[in-house]
């Protein structure tokens, strides 16, 4: 067993090659964390950091780079705050059955990379904070590739979890899983290996095990190690257990939430100790400072000649082992066969006199409210600001969508609602959709599919202010990297604020619009229309040219046009650019910039479709020629 930073594994695993697809099977999921952690080690050469604001900056600028990647989480488990990129969240919601509520549970990540080899993650952790950075936890890491490995069996194990997970929504496959489908299809299969995988929609967790004690029904079962951060109340799953493998040396790891004190009652405790439980903890090689939670799930057996070390999302609960069929969680776990010469224990005996008890005990995947919630699909239209919804007559829903500026109701008659400006800044910081019904006063609350996203406005974070823009330049350094035309303009613009000792002027109102200001602008924006306008010499850069137009056209963000449009603005309201100059500036844009027949021109020139264009042009045009009139009405009032 080998401990390593799981972020840094995978980013060596990945090595100097591309992710062309990637999906997630989680129970929890933090979008903010996985768009900051996860997702940035996709596109390794972009300036990504731990700064928030600098990743959001640099997402509207390389979105399209990201490849397809779909997410799978419970419903329930989800976080409060959505994705704010374009990628799909499917969420799924086990219906309640017979009083009893599953779960959606699995931990698998598929990361497909362009020289057509498959990673495959299967483990204990969740797509949050704890599940990679904080908690210890345990994962296999493979890497499959069509005629080097990969085993016929193995394969279809795989594949079928893809192929059953998205029959639980009813929906088409994603782009992810279209690109998935297509690395499981090819046919060059290896022998059979030393590991298999299971899933519980193949049957109960006692199948996979009693399969293990099949295979070999000649050797003696000597010893069982078991670590699981939540237990069944009670011993009906101990007493299964025993049943099945008919050993007494059983091995748990006592799960402790916090130091000493342990996630079980004290009745649980002896009733497992006196049917031969040898309670036990994790062997540190390394001793660490402080408590870390131990959110691994893990069932090793020893045979007289081999070794089998189950690793996955399969707690020993009654919940994770009834299987799909009879109501249970959807799990996932890895079997790995070795020689049983390589074992090591991984647990020892050991009896705490300080251990503290709880008086229920708990289970990640048990709350009370998990109401079976109706399956809305919403579409959020950042160009067209409507937000459309489906499946309301469906499930004969009453109810409302609650916002900050004021609550919508849901109305059977119309599956459309124009969204005002108070609702999209609402939206543009967190595109949650809360939903409220009317008679149980229950909230539900949905990721939408967002469209149009180059419309998206910017998020209040990212709306800076003198003193937020400057600690973003010195601390983050957007320089560090090449700069762009309108990035060296918010430098100047910066550096305009500052006195001789880099501090914040107290009063930096006076007007410092001269011909320098306004020659360095012009110079910057001719420099960037070169850029931007300029016919690649291969084809195979005509999409991704095509793109970096798009970007600097109809983005909103920092460092494009509408972001440089926002910085005047700025700098007209604190007096620190004369009228004239606005005006002069603002015409230079829709010359230089937003010239239909120029933008259509180019899109020829690089054989890329333009629908759309003239009604994205008009609608930016239509908004700079609104400002001008104003500023020109201002210049003759002024005479």
């Amino acid at each position: 067993m080998k401990q390593y930073v799981l972020i840094e594994k995978l980013k060596d695993q990945i090595g100097d090659r591309q992710v062309i697809s990637a999906i997630f099977y989680t129970y929890n999921f933090d979008a903010k964390f996985f768009e900051n952690y996860v997702l940035t080690t996709f596109l390794p050469n972009v300036n990504f950091s731990d700064h928030e604001i600098q990743n959001t900056i640099l997402w509207r600028k390389y979105v399209d780079d990201l490849p397809p990647v779909t997410v799978y989480c419970d419903f329930h488990a989800k976080g409060i705050e959505a994705p704010s990129l374009n990628y799909e969240v499917r969420t799924i919601d086990l219906p309640a059955k017979d009083g009893k509520k599953a779960c959606f549970h699995p931990k698998v990540s598929f990361i497909l990379l362009n020289d057509w080899s498959l990673i495959l993650i299967v483990g204990s952790n969740n797509l949050s904070v704890g599940g990679w950075c904080t908690n210890k936890e345990i994962v296999s890491i493979q890497e499959l590739k069509n005629g080097k490995l990969f085993p016929y069996v193995q394969k279809h194990q795989l594949w079928s979890f893809l192929k059953e997970t998205n029959n639980l929504t009813g929906k088409e496959y994603t782009d992810a899983e279209n690109k998935m489908h297509n690395f499981f299809a090819q046919r060059k299969h290896t022998e059979n290996s030393s590991f298999q995988y299971y899933h519980s929609y193949r049957g109960v967790f006692s199948n996979l095990l009693e399969e293990i004690l099949e295979e070999n029904d000649e050797e003696l079962l000597e010893k069982i190690e078991i670590i699981s951060p939540y237990l069944s109340p009670g011993v009906n799953l101990l007493n299964e257990l025993k049943d099945l493998v008919n050993t007494g040396s059983i091995y748990i790891n006592t799960p402790y939430k916090a130091s000493n004190e342990a996630d079980i009652t004290e009745e649980s405790y002896s009733a497992y100790q006196k049917l031969g439980v040898k309670w036990s903890r994790f062997i540190e090689k390394e001793k660490e400072k402080g408590f870390r939670f131990n959110h691994s799930k893990i069932y090793r057996l020893k045979t007289s000649q081999n070794l089998f070390t189950v690793i996955g999302s399969v707690n020993f609960t009654e919940a994770a082992w009834r299987g799909k069929s009879q109501n249970g969680n959807i799990e996932t776990a890895v079997v790995i066969k070795e020689p049983a010469a390589k074992w090591e224990p991984w647990l020892e005996e050991y009896f705490n006199n300080d251990i503290i008890f709880s008086s229920k005990q708990g289970d990640e995947t048990r709350t009370d409210d998990r109401a079976d919630a109706p399956d809305f699909q919403f579409e959020l239209d950042w160009g067209q600001k409507t937000l459309k919804y489906r499946n309301l007559i469906k499930f004969n829903f009453n109810g409302k969508i609650v916002f900050a500026s004021r609550n919508v109701e849901l109305k059977k008659r119309t599956n459309s609602i124009n969204l005002d400006e108070n609702i999209i800044d609402e939206l543009a910081n967190n595109p949650v959709i809360r939903v409220k019904q009317f008679h149980t006063q229950k909230e539900f609350f949905y990721y939408p599919i967002q469209i149009g996203y180059e419309n998206k406005p910017l998020p209040i974070k990212l709306r800076l202010k003198d003193n937020e823009l400057i600690e973003l330049w010195e601390h983050v350094s957007i320089k560090v990297k090449k700069k762009t035309e309108i990035s060296e303009l918010i430098e100047k613009f910066i550096l305009s604020r500052l006195d001789k000792e880099g501090d914040l002027k107290p009063d930096s109102g006076q007007v410092k619009s001269t011909l320098n200001m306004m020659a360095s602008h012009i110079s910057a924006l001719i420099r960037l229309e070169n850029r931007i306008f300029k016919t690649p010499r291969l084809k195979r850069d005509n999409k991704r040219a095509k793109g970096l137009l798009d970007y600097y056209l109809f983005m909103s963000n920092i460092d494009t046009i509408k972001g440089y449009r926002n910085l005047l603005q700025e700098m007209y309201e604190q007096k620190l650019l004369l009228p004239g100059v606005y005006w002069f500036l603002l015409n230079l844009l829709i010359i230089d910039f937003y010239n239909i027949s120029k933008i259509r021109g180019y899109y020829r020139a690089v054989n890329e479709p333009y629908d759309g264009l003239k009604a994205k042009v008009n609608s930016i045009t239509k908004s700079i020629n609104s400002s001008s009139l104003m500023l020109r009405k201002e210049l003759k009032d002024e005479g």
